[in-house]
Order: structure tokens, then C-alpha cells, then sequence
């Protein structure tokens, strides 16, 4: 079996800090931050667009961005609190110890993504397009995932905890480096790539996936 199961992302953000042609326009409806280095706590509330690009962004909490449909191509994000913003795109961008706590990511374009020691919690990835994301050492928590495309995904020393997956479709997934795997309302698994160890973690999932019914009344007795 081919070991790089799922592409890699072809790019993952500026390896060094932009120069100086920063420009940082967040008074207007449709703000824009282009080439820039920031750090702290950035006041977006004026937006209601924002796009981001060809930035690097450190320790950076955005407040009032809660309305704000985000775009961020080129970019890297390190040690980031991007909780309760809503992004509509994500291009050639990597997160380095981020926080993504409800986060909103329905219906977005994730393409060329890493995200390393980044936590995703009560976030929404609803119809989204994922293709070529890789997944390093991360945590994903309580995540919906309804009718999500995945192509090119891999979850190298991730932890998936309470995914559901109820229609999501996999084309060259692999979750072979996944270290937790609960995974619910997966109907079909037909494009990903496991262990032997993982098939025995998710018996009852693939049992539910290809309808067969479980008589647990020996088990139940056991308890008696």
C-alpha cells in the first residue's frame, strides 16, 4: 500500500515574515489584510467581509468578528484563538497551535491545508469541500460534518472524538495515523484507508454502515 495514502497540501503559507508593503484596511464593509505581521487582538467588527492574504498571523485573537465571513489564502496562523469566527475560504494556509471552538466552516472551501497541534471543538463542516488538508497532532471534537467532501486527507496523530460524518463522502483519506477514531452516522467508508487495530475500534460503525444488525442481549445478560 502506497505510505502517502492522501497528497499533501502543495503549499502551507509564507515561510517568512512579509516585508514592508503591509496593507491593513479593517474600517470598511469589505476589509482586506494583505502582506502584513500581526500580532494581538484585532478589532474586525466594522467588516462584514474580510479577506486575508499572503499574511502571518501570531498569537491573534479577532473580537467582533462573530458576522464577519472571513477568506485567508496564503497565510500562517501560529498559536492563534480563532474561536466563533465564521471563514468561507481557506487556500495554501497553515495553523500552528490554534483554537478553533466553534468555529464556522459550512459550506467552505478548505484546500491546501495544515493544521499542527490546532484544536477544532463544536465545529460546524457542513458541505464543505476539503482537499488536501493535512492533519498533524490535532484534536477534533464534537464535529459535524454532514455531506462533507474529503479528498486527499490525512490524520497523522490526530485524535477524532464524536465526528459525525452522516453523508460525508472520502476519496484517498487516510486515517491510518489517527490515534482516537470515534466516528458517528458514517454510512459508507469506501475512499479511506485503515488498520487492521482500527477495524476491530469501528465494528459498530461499519456494521450500522453496511446494515447489519448487532444482537447485544448476551453482552446485556453478562452485566445481569
Amino acid at each position: 500500500m502506497d505510505e502517502h495514502y492522501a497528497d499533501p497540501p502543495r503549499s502551507t503559507g509564507p515561510l517568512t515574515a512579509p516585508g514592508d508593503d503591509a496593507a491593513v484596511d479593517i474600517e470598511d464593509r469589505w476589509g482586506s489584510i494583505e502582506d502584513a505581521d500581526l500580532h494581538g487582538s484585532i478589532d474586525i467588527s466594522a467588516c462584514d467581509r474580510l479577506e486575508i492574504r499572503g499574511s502571518m498571523l501570531t498569537g491573534v485573537t479577532f473580537t467582533g468578528g462573530a458576522h464577519v465571513e472571513i477568506e485567508a489564502v496564503d497565510c500562517t496562523f501560529t498559536d492563534c484563538d480563532l474561536s466563533g469566527l465564521r471563514f468561507t475560504k481557506l487556500l495554501t494556509s497553515s495553523f500552528v497551535g490554534c483554537k478553533l471552538s466553534g468555529v464556522d466552516l459550512t459550506s467552505a472551501l478548505l484546500r491546501d491545508l495544515r493544521l499542527e497541534r490546532t484544536v477544532l471543538r463544536l465545529t460546524s463542516i457542513r458541505m464543505a469541500e476539503m482537499e488536501r488538508v493535512a492533519f498533524v497532532d490535532s484534536t477534533l471534537e464534537e464535529i459535524d460534518c454532514y455531506e462533507t467532501r474529503f479528498a486527499h486527507v490525512d490524520f497523522a496523530g490526530s485524535a477524532l472524538r464524536d465526528v459525525e460524518l452522516d453523508k460525508a463522502t472520502f476519496f484517498r483519506v487516510d486515517l491510518r495515523g489517527a490515534v482516537e477514531l470515534d466516528v458517528r452516522k458514517c454510512r459508507r467508508f469506501d475512499g479511506c484507508l485503515i488498520t487492521d487495530d482500527q477495524v476491530l475500534a469501528l465494528a459498530y460503525v461499519l456494521a450500522g454502515a453496511t446494515g447489519i444488525s448487532i444482537d447485544r442481549s448476551a453482552l446485556e445478560g453478562d452485566d445481569d
